[in-house]
């Protein structure tokens, strides 16, 4: 069964004054995919999600949510799409279930169903012992499981993670990893940018890169790198972008 588009980017383009951030990117993400969005500092990718969360406006082009043209700074929009920075987003002298509270509720979501949501997801990501503690208390771990929890608050159909496990450990980053898979098996799609290329190649699904403002799809990156005979992301990434 051929899988449904649930995002489609259809020639977006920007420019910050006379440089060129975007050109003209087209490219899709298929529904329950960990899409790996890869690029060199300053590429574009964080553009290009700040157009799609709605805090930058496009110049040309359009996004398009389930073959529907989406306003991505629409509130609608917006409760379709749960984003975790690099940096934390909780409030630090709130506890972990009291954050859950205030995200969910500034979503309107209602109350009966907050409660049970908040349920789940304290077990979804083991935090079910810490959910009277200070937020500031967390462990680094801790406090990366709690802002995906935060993302799936408002049972979004997307999820955007910025750099998932930077300054994490090994341990630490597979545990994260670990609840990543696990959003992705409850029907969730995943966009994640990152600089860890080995870990996006064992954990997505699908990838592109950026590149001075061009999109290229994981079908030609496939084509180049049987061509140059390359197994490796990282040795991809590196003999592409020469």
């Amino acid at each position: 069964m051929k899988k449904e588009a649930i995002l489609e980017f259809k020639g977006i383009s920007k420019k910050f004054g006379k440089q060129t951030v975007l050109s003209n990117v087209s490219f899709s993400i298929y529904e329950n995919e960990i899409f790996g969005l890869l690029g060199r500092s300053g590429a574009g990718k964080t553009t290009l999600l700040h157009i799609l969360l709605g805090l930058v406006e496009e110049d040309k082009g359009v996004i398009l949510y389930k073959g529907r043209k989406i306003r991505p700074n629409s509130f609608a929009m917006k409760k379709k799409i749960g984003f975790a920075a690099q940096d934390t987003s909780f409030y630090p002298k709130l506890s972990v279930e009291e954050n859950l509270w205030y995200y969910g509720r500034m979503y309107d979501v209602k109350r009966k169903v907050l409660k049970e949501r908040i349920t789940r997801l304290l077990e979804l990501f083991s935090l079910q012992r810490a959910r009277k503690v200070s937020a500031s208390k967390l462990s680094g771990g801790m406090k990366r499981r709690l802002d995906l929890a935060i993302c799936l608050i408002h049972d979004p159909d997307i999820i955007i993670l910025d750099e998932p496990t930077t300054g994490l450990d090994i341990i630490l980053s597979d545990q994260i990893w670990d609840m990543i898979k696990r959003i992705k098996e409850v029907g969730k799609t995943v966009i994640i940018s990152s600089h860890i290329l080995h870990q996006m190649q064992q954990h997505c699904t699908t990838f592109g890169i950026l590149d001075q403002g061009m999109f290229y799809d994981h079908k030609g990156l496939y084509s180049f790198a049987k061509k140059h005979k390359i197994k490796s992301l990282e040795r991809l990434f590196v003999k592409f972008l020469q």
